[in-house]
Formats: C-alpha cells, sequence, structure tokens
C-alpha cells in the first residue's frame, strides 16, 4: 500500500522511529526509570502545593479586605 493512501503512515513511522523509552505514557521498563519518573511526579507535587499555597494566601488576604470594606459600609 502506497503510503500517501494510508491515514495510518504517520502514526506508523512514529511509532517504528520513536524508541519506547521516550514515550511518557508506556509504563516504565526498570527500576532506573521509574525512579526518574517518581522524582519528576514529587517535583510537580511540590510546585502545585505551592501553588495552592499562593492561592489560598491570596483567598485569605481577599476575604480580609472584604471584611474591611463591609465594616466601613462601603459596597463600591
Amino acid at each position: 500500500m502506497n503510503d500517501s493512501n494510508n491515514p495510518f503512515a504517520i502514526w506508523q513511522q512514529f511509532w517504528q522511529q520513536t524508541p519506547a523509552h521516550n514515550l511518557p505514557f508506556l509504563p516504565p521498563t526498570n527500576l532506573a526509570e521509574v525512579e526518574k519518573r517518581l522524582a519528576e511526579l514529587d517535583s510537580v507535587e511540590m510546585w502545585l502545593n505551592f501553588q495552592l499555597q499562593a492561592v489560598q494566601a491570596q483567598k485569605a488576604l481577599l476575604a480580609q479586605q472584604k471584611t474591611l470594606f463591609e465594616s466601613f459600609g462601603g459596597t463600591e
């Protein structure tokens, strides 16, 4: 079959040319790869926790400002 007529030709080429260790959605095949992925996920988790804390601090500050404005009777 000619590649120009094959709708899956690009995917077939991708799978044939890409080494399995470069495909992030496949399960790891050795201990080193598992440890590497765990370390990456730990980094992502730490960054997400930091972002969550920043959002919580911003919410607390805005709640304090809202209380302050309400205590002065302002609506704007």
